[in-house]
């Protein structure tokens, strides 16, 4: 079931993020990025960014939530100027609360979430977090399988995911076994040591792709998150 990162080469979609697609040319279809940050960085934010650009080239997205209910979710959102109770309404996004899918066994999560995104092709999906969904295993291996399988099964669906993850605010975040297995890492931070503070972005790993070693700064506002000219 391996993926071969030679077909997606040349097959990539965007983020939705000005300045940073602009560098790395989005991601390729297919894969599956992590979003690592730490509390208040825009982690979400970037998410419904990728998903609202889905729609906007036609791409049916879905977000799975963990921690937030679907309504204080779509609120939120819609403060920074996205119609996400409108793309909901059209169907062109599906809100998925976790326990309404979640099940005992790993096979049996990953199960359902597939048969949802084949039932209504489903082209972006966002986990978010998928640090509080492995949570719920109670053994890490049943962890380490559910993350293993879900990565080999959405890169068959070509099924482009960002999964949210929690991490502390260091420069180099420690990720486990998601980092190794995802086919890309975006970490997201903010310096403290300015003042005010700086939000920091980058790209640690992209699989198929030539990215940019930098911190890219970044501001979130209407509209979401905007990389700052360098």
């Amino acid at each position: 079931m391996k993926r071969g990162y030679s077909e997606l080469s040349g097959n990539h979609v965007l983020l939705g993020i000005r300045g940073l697609d602009e560098e790395i040319g989005g991601v390729p279809r297919g894969s599956v990025i992590a979003v690592a940050g730490w509390v208040g960085t825009g982690k979400t934010t970037l998410a419904t960014q990728f998903l609202v650009e889905g729609v906007k080239n036609k791409e049916r997205g879905m977000y799975v939530c963990t921690t937030e209910r679907v309504e204080s979710y779509v609120r939120n959102m819609e403060k920074l100027g996205w119609p996400i109770s409108k793309l909901v309404k059209s169907k062109m996004l599906i809100t998925v609360r976790v326990s309404k899918i979640h099940e005992s066994r790993p096979q049996d999560m990953i199960e359902k979430l597939l048969s949802i995104i084949d039932t209504i092709d489903i082209k972006r999906l966002v986990l978010d977090s998928y640090t509080t969904l492995t949570s719920y295993f109670k053994e890490s291996w049943s962890a380490r399988l559910f993350t293993y399988l879900l990565l080999e099964y959405l890169g068959e669906k070509n099924c482009t995911t960002l999964l949210v993850v929690e991490t502390d605010n260091d420069r180099e975040p420690r990720l486990g076994d998601v980092g190794f297995l995802c086919d890309g890492v975006i970490h997201l931070r903010t310096d403290f040591s300015t003042e005010p503070p700086r939000r920091k972005l980058r790209m640690l790993k992209l699989r198929g792709t030539r990215i940019p070693l930098h911190n890219f700064e970044y501001e979130i506002g209407e509209g979401g998150i905007v990389v700052l000219r360098r």
